[in-house]
């Protein structure tokens, strides 16, 4: 699950959820079956599924988001 706590219509929030997600180094997470739900502040968004997505935000190697889990202890 991927969360982004935006700001209004121009950075909305949105909560990606998935069955499986990979890391690869020349493309990052690539996330599978799951569904992204936006939410601007504005009018319902609706839920879009996907069966592939790649979040360009989302960067962080496997490692590092481990070494942030430990260090919140």
């Amino acid at each position: 699950m991927i969360e982004r706590k935006g700001n209004g219509p121009d950075y909305p929030s949105y909560v990606i959820a998935a069955n499986t997600a990979r890391y690869k180094p020349a493309k990052g997470w690539v996330l599978q079956r799951g569904a992204m739900h936006v939410d601007s502040g504005l009018a319902p968004q609706p839920d879009y599924r996907f069966d592939s997505l790649v979040d360009r935000h989302f960067r962080e190697p496997p490692k590092q988001l481990t070494l942030a889990q430990e260090g919140a202890d």
